[in-house]
């Protein structure tokens, strides 16, 4: 008569090979997550500047002149920018002005006065605002938004 023998549990092989499947996957599953927070910085930095950006562009088409945009009048950058000159603002996490060593992003405006189509009557000045956003820390890589926003102002009015 033969004997048959009951499995009571899993062997040691089956047990060795479980867990090795759960590392294999968990480290899977861990590099995913990583990823996805980097996307998800990415995403919110992104978002902060667009919104910051439009701000900004905003009240320079609203008729708000650069000396009184308070984020350049904070920095003291709006007496600096001039037809076609660059001014380089410091800004922190919240696009605050902050030091330059403790700066998060730059943000580069950039002001110019747009010529007319020769031949056609102007009775003002057509300009153009440049915002473009920068992260601190990679110099090389291309900024993270960039606005461009015109605006028409007539003889009357003074240099935007």
């Amino acid at each position: 008569m033969k004997k048959v023998r009951s499995r009571d549990g899993f062997t040691l092989a089956e047990l060795i090979m479980a867990v090795a499947l759960l590392v294999l996957f968990s480290t899977f599953i861990v590099k995913i997550f990583i990823r996805a927070d980097k996307i998800t910085q990415k995403a919110q930095a992104l978002d902060q500047a667009v919104a910051f950006s439009s701000n900004l562009a905003d009240q320079w088409r609203a008729g708000q002149e650069v000396e009184e945009i308070p984020i350049l009048a904070m920095a003291d950058a709006a007496q600096n920018l001039e037809n076609g000159s660059k001014v380089t603002v410091p800004v922190g996490r919240d696009f605050q002005p902050c030091p330059s060593d403790r700066a998060q992003y730059w943000v580069v405006v950039t002001l110019t006065e747009l010529t007319p189509v020769e031949g056609t009557a102007s009775a003002g000045q057509l300009w153009q605002i440049q915002i473009e956003i920068n992260a601190a820390d990679s110099i090389d890589q291309p900024p993270i938004y960039h606005l461009k926003a015109n605006r028409y102002k007539t003889d009357t009015e003074a240099r935007p």
